[in-house]
């Protein structure tokens, strides 16, 4: 009962905001944001069974349910836009499905749809959406930015007080959480999965106007990473807050002067209690690497078994365990490789990865692509796209971003090449062209004269 009262309350918030799509699909993100799968169940009565999608999931089908009856124009000129894109998916789509549900031992429908399917639905009304909506692009990162703030926010409250402080009975039936843990992950489903969306969102800080609000939100994401203890992502991280400041549009004195103290702070926070637990897994990685290399290595010799089609989703797990492994294969694509086979798990990463780099030059959105190439890049460091997490949204997310960016940035009413029109008032706008300003002047005199 509970489910059906869901399912009604995210057709009727569909349909209150069927002619706002960038606001419902602020809601998708916000849900995914706030509410873990281990939580989901608080809103939709399903803890477990075959119908345990995540909340937002169901409101992604929702939203796409009310747009293909409001406007369905739109849907399928995105399709026709990247119908090679959408051919890949269903065919990726439909041998998933396949292959896990005529496998007995795979039970991985649930992750199929959140991981997979319901972020390549929310992919397809970000794009749809795109045309229709100039500041698409610059609302989408500000609501990015501004929800991994709180949640980091919420990730250092609970390093603080050390106790997890929501979904605590969620939590506790995760084989991996600890609650004397000291890696925490806010509102998120693990803490890498916090790292994941703090490294992809560093290079976007770059977009923000003003120093006094860049500063604060780079030094918050690295407290995060740093309470997250990845090492993977702690270099990522450092590097995206380097290059925000960087190519940020402030004048070359005040960006060496802030990168000056910026280099101060991190050394402060990696001598602070903050970094005690990441340094310690780089002094001491308790078996990390040699599990990965082990992973590796059973891949490699057991390959051929998975060349063309998998054992079905999930299923990683399983030969992982069989194979002696203490951990999973530590690879979105090498699990997805087990799971789905190889063919269609390189398909798939290569399509996210082409996505990527066939439009960073079509655009001009600081830190858009490498943005892109760091949710495609960091899940292939751990198993994040074989979980069930935020992970799969943020990924496709940020590609929706970068194709609807560069759409935008190509289109004849679009903004030119080297200036983006987008901006709200906390992202940077570069400065008019001298022919523009001439102009301008020209037509305020004139506007003077005629009065």
């Amino acid at each position: 009962m509970q489910l059906l009262a869901w399912i009604a309350a995210c057709a009727v918030l569909a349909g209150l905001l069927r002619a706002r799509p960038v606001a419902a699909i602020i809601c998708v993100l916000a849900l995914w944001f706030f509410v873990p799968t281990v939580g989901s169940y608080l809103l939709t009565g399903q803890r477990i069974g075959p119908l345990t999608f995540h909340a937002a999931s169901w409101l992604t089908f929702a939203i796409l349910g009310v747009q293909l009856l409001q406007n369905p124009r739109s849907l399928a000129s995105a399709v026709a836009r990247h119908s090679y894109l959408f051919l890949i998916l269903v065919l990726i789509f439909a041998v998933s499905f396949l292959t896990t549900r005529t496998v007995q031992e795979s039970g991985g429908t649930v992750l199929f749809i959140d991981q997979m399917v319901a972020p390549a639905v929310l992919f397809l009304l970000v794009v749809a959406a795109g045309p229709s909506a100039p500041k698409l692009v610059s609302v989408l990162r500000a609501s990015l930015l501004l929800f991994a703030s709180i949640v980091t926010a919420i990730a250092i409250w609970q390093w603080v007080v050390e106790d997890v402080l929501f979904y605590e009975s969620g939590f506790l039936t995760q084989f991996w959480f600890n609650p004397e843990t000291e890696r925490w992950m806010g509102t998120f489903d693990q803490p890498l999965a916090l790292s994941l969306v703090l490294c992809a969102l560093m290079p976007l800080v770059a977009g923000i106007r003003r120093l006094v609000l860049a500063v604060p939100m780079i030094a918050l994401f690295l407290s995060g990473v740093l309470i997250s203890q990845s090492r993977v992502g702690l270099v990522v991280a450092s590097a995206g807050a380097v290059y925000a400041i960087a190519v940020a549009e402030h004048r070359r004195s005040a960006k060496v002067l802030t990168l000056s103290l910026m280099g101060l702070g991190f050394v402060y926070l990696l001598t602070s209690p903050l970094a005690e637990g990441l340094l310690g897994r780089v002094a001491d990685d308790t078996g990390s690497t040699e599990a990965r290399n082990q992973a590796y290595g059973v891949f490699l010799r057991d390959w051929r078994h998975y060349f063309f089609t998998g054992d079905g989703i999930t299923s990683s797990y399983g030969v992982a365990e069989y194979a002696g492994l203490q951990t999973s294969f530590e690879s979105s694509l090498l699990m997805y490789a087990v799971d789905i086979g190889i063919v269609f798990a390189v398909l798939y990463f290569g399509a996210l990865t082409l996505l990527v780099l066939r439009n960073r030059s079509r655009h001009s959105v600081p830190g858009l692509t490498l943005a892109g190439l760091a949710v495609v890049l960091i899940p292939q460091t751990y198993s994040g796209l074989a979980t069930r997490s935020v992970a799969g949204v943020v990924v496709w997310t940020i590609v929706a971003l970068i194709v609807v960016a560069a759409e935008r940035a190509s289109s004849p009413s679009g903004p030119r090449r080297g200036g983006v029109d987008d901006r709200i008032p906390i992202i940077a706008r570069p400065a008019p062209s001298v022919p523009d300003a001439r102009r301008a002047r020209s037509a305020s005199t004139a506007t003077w004269m005629g009065r």
